[in-house]
């Protein structure tokens, strides 16, 4: 007796699907300055390194650099060698010196304002808290375009904490002569724009808010 081979039954798979997790970028602080002194520490190393071997090193540049036709400059024009001796000497030390004394000048002016920024940002997040129905921009504008020189000039010598109570003690001021007038609810808080310090130009601190 022959016995049938019966197909076998195909159990269909099923396809484990995996939950994709969306990947959260870290978010940046606009006024970290790790960098800008990671930098400067580096340079003020390169520096000091340089400026004690200057001479032996540009010496040294000089030696190699020099051609037959500038041995022959030394013989028949000498005030003309001297100049480009002079002209490679200033070379020498922007490259070695004078460009890296402009780069850290830079970046201590970049820490110097972000560290400024970010005092101001800090002041401004207490002063919110404390004031919840402050619209910080319309107060800001207030300051900006409402202010003669001389009160503005007096509100930037002091700390931005102060600054923004008296700032908003002014506005009161102000806002009561005129009756049924108060400060809008409405709070659109803008943080500062790290990219405007470059940008800042001859601005004050709080009119780059």
């Amino acid at each position: 007796m022959e016995i049938e081979n019966q197909p076998q039954q195909q159990i269909p798979q099923q396809e484990t699907q995996i939950p994709q997790q969306e990947t959260q970028i870290p978010q940046q602080n606009p006024y970290d300055t790790t960098a800008q002194e990671q930098e400067i520490g580096l340079l003020e190393n390169e520096l000091a390194q340089n400026e004690a071997s200057l001479e032996a090193d540009f010496a040294k540049e000089l030696s190699q650099q020099l051609t037959s036709d500038d041995e022959e400059l030394f013989f028949e024009n000498k005030e003309e060698f001297f100049k480009k001796i002079l002209q490679m000497q200033n070379d020498f030390y922007y490259n070695k010196v004078a460009s890296k004394q402009e780069r850290m000048q830079m970046l201590k002016g970049e820490v110097a304002e972000k560290k400024t920024f970010a005092e101001i940002q800090n002041a401004q997040d207490e002063f919110l808290k404390n004031n919840p129905n402050v619209d910080i921009n319309k107060l800001l504008d207030f300051f900006s375009n409402d202010l003669p020189k001389r009160t503005q000039a007096e509100l930037e010598n002091l700390t931005p904490k102060e600054f923004f109570n008296k700032l908003l003690e002014i506005y009161n001021g102000g806002q009561s002569k005129q009756p049924k007038e108060k400060l809008p609810k409405e709070i659109n808080a803008t943080p500062i724009n790290a990219d405007s310090f470059q940008n800042g130009g001859d601005d004050s601190y709080f009119e780059r808010f």
